[in-house]
């Protein structure tokens, strides 16, 4: 989660209580054999005197150390609140959020409402529903969760080291941790195989690439506090006003046809039969007694797919249109996982051939129907029909790619080309055309670049060009500054003139390789182009931005996206121009 030039590292205890000799004394071993690190933070209740000097800056936020020790710092906050951690040097700090263990729902949500997505969030129970009930937990903590969207969550408190599988959020995974006491080696009884010290390296948010961010490690799933059973008591008011009184807008289809009975079940993967799936249902439906509601399931393998492609889909009735109705919304907001993949729920085709007349007669567009393939990715940040995508940003789309302004521009010209379908490559004829297009239309330097690395997930990494016009450079001193660059940081870049035809025709994504590519466009009469490859080697993530924003156009102030960011305004004035 880290590794580059803004990255912290991180030191998280569980429940010190009075065991500070103890503590101090492991991370005082730990600094000076894997130090330095930026910050000790104590997870879970804190009692007694601090005897020892702390090597690495101290936080706390459950209970009160003896007076007369300055050895730890206490938090911000009540009961719950949020706190800048700052890095040894100042440059940086993470967000993070914090529950103590006499926090009530109205404290958090009083505390926490407006801290949506921070770094860390600590807290001293246990949440409600993150292991399916089986060691309970706090609704309180909870509800802090899916206020505060961590990155990651800490607990204490079960005496137990656990981590859970990641799960899905709004824009990236939760990691959660839960660790054991501390003890000290002479104490009588001690578990001393459970883990209660744990280091995170991570760079926060502000520099966070979104595509580390965006992510999905395998066996993601979805998350544990959006399961009916769960909502219904820590989230008393999620299905009433908002804080401004506006009722909350639904995502799911509605109908008004009594007899529509039946729903469509998209995605499923080729392993899922009739009884899993009822069974997985059922486990959702169960809380609204809409289980046995269920008339019949049938899962009907898709024959138009590529063999290596193959997937199920199915159709699942229900006795009463009302009980349709329920499971439908109740589906489409919980959602039902497998193995990290989410099917998606709607109304049989018989709603579709309703909407399809809707359409003909009166000439309005349903929302039912997509133009975009049919695989996009529910939360991919390029994917058209994703509810991630900022589609306001998107300027021009064609049949196979389209044009669109990024989050955080380095100048206000700088575009993204992608791929229209989820692919790992940019091989589709739209690319070149629009990255001609942009090159002639500015008029001057112009450089494009596109990073890829394969992922431990297949299928996570949807591609796009950057594409960054650069005044009053030249094609060969633009080239030159790269390659000086590359080879600062152990690799090369080399002139697609100078490769082998097979060299030059490969697919280095097909062979499991990571590669990265420049075009350098310059207009003196005609366009020329030059291109720069390579092919197997470790480019860092940030290298092509790094160094246009230091090297090229003098702008380090620019270096990172989220320091570049606009509101949403500002951002559809910009594309429009």
């Amino acid at each position: 989660v880290g590794g580059g030039k803004g990255t912290m590292r991180v030191l998280i205890v569980g429940d010190v209580e009075s065991n500070w000799e103890a503590c101090m004394r492991r991370v005082g071993k730990l600094e000076l054999s894997n130090g330095p690190f930026d910050a000790l933070l104590c997870c879970g209740r804190c009692a007694g005197t601090v005897p020892l000097e702390c090597q690495v800056p101290a936080y706390f936020f459950d209970g009160a150390p003896a007076e007369g020790t300055a050895k730890v710092q206490k938090m911000s906050g009540d009961v719950a609140g949020v706190a800048s951690i700052p890095s040894r040097d100042g440059s940086k700090a993470l967000k993070v959020a914090f529950v103590a263990s006499g926090a009530s729902p109205d404290d958090v949500r009083t505390a926490l409402t407006d801290a949506k997505d921070v770094d860390f969030l600590l807290s001293t129970r246990w949440p409600l529903g993150v292991d399916d009930g089986e060691r309970a937990g706090g609704e309180a903590e909870a509800l802090a969760a899916r206020l505060v969207t961590p990155r990651y969550h800490f607990a204490a408190s079960k005496d137990v080291f656990w981590q859970r599988h990641p799960y899905r959020q709004q824009h990236f995974v939760c990691r959660f941790v839960a660790l054991a006491k501390v003890v000290g080696a002479k104490v009588v009884g001690a578990k001393s195989k459970q883990k209660w010290l744990h280091a995170v390296e991570i760079d926060p948010l502000p520099l966070a690439d979104p595509e580390v961010l965006k992510a999905e490690p395998p066996g993601t799933t979805a998350s544990p506090y959006d399961q009916p059973a769960i909502s219904s008591s820590a989230f008393p008011n999620d299905d009433d006003d908002d804080d401004d009184g506006k009722k909350r807008e639904r995502p799911e289809e509605t109908s008004d046809d009594p007899s529509l009975t039946t729903l469509f079940v998209g995605g499923l993967p080729p392993y899922v039969d009739e009884d899993r799936l009822r069974a997985a249902l059922e486990r959702v439906l169960h809380a609204l007694a809409l289980g046995s509601a269920v008339s019949s399931v049938r899962v009907v393998d898709d024959q138009k797919k590529n063999k290596k492609k193959s997937g199920k889909y199915a159709f699942v009735d229900f006795l009463t249109f009302e009980a349709a109705s329920a499971a439908l919304a109740a589906l489409q907001s919980a959602g039902v996982d497998f193995d990290g993949r989410r099917p998606t729920f709607q109304w049989s085709a018989a709603k579709k051939e309703q909407s399809k007349r809707q359409r003909v007669g009166t000439g309005t567009t349903s929302t039912t129907s997509s133009s975009y393939p049919d695989d996009s990715r529910r939360e991919c940040w390029f994917c058209l029909a994703s509810s991630a995508c900022a589609t306001h940003l998107v300027a021009s789309v064609g049949k196979s790619a389209y044009v669109a302004m990024p989050k955080g521009p380095l100048v206000d010209d700088h575009a993204l080309i992608v791929p229209v379908e989820h692919r790992p490559d940019s091989d589709v004829p739209d690319v070149d055309v629009y990255l001609r297009a942009l090159a002639t239309a500015h008029g001057e330097t112009t450089v494009a670049y596109e990073r890829y690395a394969p992922s431990t997930k297949k299928g996570v990494y949807h591609a796009h060009v950057q594409v960054v016009p650069v005044a009053k450079q030249t094609a060969q001193g633009v080239l030159d500054t790269f390659k000086r660059q590359a080879a600062r940081q152990g690799f090369d870049l080399t002139d697609l003139a100078n490769l082998t035809p097979t060299e030059a025709a490969s697919r280095p994504m097909d062979s499991g390789r990571s590669y990265f590519r420049l075009d350098v466009f310059e207009k003196a009469g005609d366009l020329t182009r030059r291109t720069a490859v390579n092919v197997g080697g470790r480019v860092p993530l940030h290298f092509g931005r790094d160094v246009l924003a230091n090297d090229v156009l003098h702008l380090p102030e620019r270096l990172h996206w989220k320091a570049c960011e606009l509101d949403d305004a500002s951002e559809l004035a910009l594309c429009t121009k």
